[in-house]
């Protein structure tokens, strides 16, 4: 088992009101268990970014370090974004 500290935490009203309905929800028993299970998605979540930068944003990076001329104008990145959200809006 690992090895456990106590650590005292402030959460603002909204989180602690989140924790305790985790717990009258059942799906946790303990405050400790909300924070831990929350901490290792956090975890989970900056790993997974960690890959998207190195598997995409870097190489993308590179390459138009490499030759400027490939890289997307600006506006295009705002239209092709807003393409993308109202996409998302339709299928939802």
């Amino acid at each position: 088992m690992a090895k456990t500290l106590t650590l005292e935490v402030t959460l603002s009203d909204e989180a602690l009101e989140f924790v305790r309905r985790k717990i009258a929800s059942g799906e946790y028993l303990t405050e400790s268990e909300v924070l831990a299970n929350s901490l290792e998605l956090f975890r989970e979540e900056d790993e997974e970014q960690d890959r998207f930068e190195i598997k995409e944003v870097i190489p993308a990076f590179d390459e138009v370090m490499a030759d400027p001329g490939s890289a997307i104008p600006m506006e295009q990145v705002r239209q092709n974004l807003e393409a993308g959200r109202l996409q998302r809006l339709k299928a939802s």
